[in-house]
């Protein structure tokens, strides 16, 4: 696995770094590159992206597991703009494994820095609705924002400021930058160590384990029947990369988190790009570390 990280790096020069845990220990740690003149290692913030949203889902996991909401109660409970006969349907759950219908443009959310601004739920709320929520399946970021929303006004506190409280601390994950912009894979690696042991961190119980099995890949239809699909809160079905039960995220960069949670084995890999060959050389090396867990 190692030698076939060090011939990615070679190949592409794109800057990364790579953490793989098993059973809540390091077997394998390294950084590749420079970014900013500094050599990378394990340490080194970069980019999330889309592989934010696990932190996200498992930051909704929490208020879950304490009883301050359900993901399957509609988010128009807590934002006013959504409280409406149309949206009775768009449920948390709907948010996050993106079927709101509601049509939010990817450039408009990049474009306006969509995590951070407390008057998208607004904005949103004038978006089309192109179908009911639950109908179709379209991978995107309305859900996400306003799950995060609602989860701002419950808290009383910018999201990113209560996940490093409630979150990031207990897990001693530390020197990260707000809103996805730097996260290290050592700190994504620990994230990764909480799913791949049923929501447990060592003697931490960060969520209880009926929580974590609500939150993991399932079949949506019980939830929404057109939707022949599986799908988790931030989590998506990656059986074909680690294995049978094997569940994570990507983001646009190329930073990637996989976990298998039945071998406990956790991939953390964090990039500002993909660079060359990107998934030529992700197949190959998650196929090298299958191997190594099914031996």
């Amino acid at each position: 696995v190692e030698g076939k990280l060090n011939e990615w790096y070679a190949n592409s020069q794109e800057p990364m770094a790579v953490v793989i845990a098993r059973n809540g220990v390091i077997v394998a740690a390294k950084g590749y590159g420079k970014v900013n003149g500094q050599a990378v290692t394990i340490d080194t913030p970069m980019l999330l992206h889309s592989a934010m949203k696990p932190l996200i889902g498992l930051q909704l996991a929490m208020y879950v597991d304490q009883g301050f909401i359900k993901l399957d109660e509609p988010i128009g409970n807590y934002l006013p703009d959504f409280n409406t006969p149309q949206d009775r349907n768009l449920t948390f759950r709907a948010g996050h494994v993106h079927a709101t219908g509601i049509h939010f443009p990817w450039e408009l959310a990049f474009r306006r820095l969509f995590y951070f601004h407390t008057w998208h739920e607004s904005l949103i709320a004038h978006c089309r609705r192109e179908w009911a929520p639950g109908a179709r399946y379209r991978y995107g970021v309305v859900g996400v924002i306003l799950s995060v929303r609602a989860l701002e006004l419950l808290r009383g506190r910018n999201y990113w400021d209560a996940m490093e409280r409630d979150l990031f601390q207990p897990l001693g994950i530390r020197d990260v930058l707000p809103g996805g912009t730097g996260f290290s894979a050592e700190s994504m690696a620990r994230i990764g160590v909480v799913l791949a042991n049923r929501g447990k961190y060592g003697n931490q119980e960060v969520i209880s384990e009926e929580t974590y099995k609500a939150i993991v890949p399932t079949s949506l239809k019980p939830y929404f029947p057109a939707l022949n699909m599986q799908y988790g809160i931030g989590l998506q079905n990656h059986s074909q990369q680690l294995g049978p039960g094997s569940f994570g995220h990507g983001g646009g960069c190329g930073t990637l988190l996989t976990v298998n949670p039945e071998k406990h084995v956790v991939f953390a890999m964090v990039r500002n790009g993909q660079g060359k060959d990107y998934k030529k050389y992700r197949s190959e090396v998650l196929s090298w570390l299958r191997k190594w867990i099914d031996e």
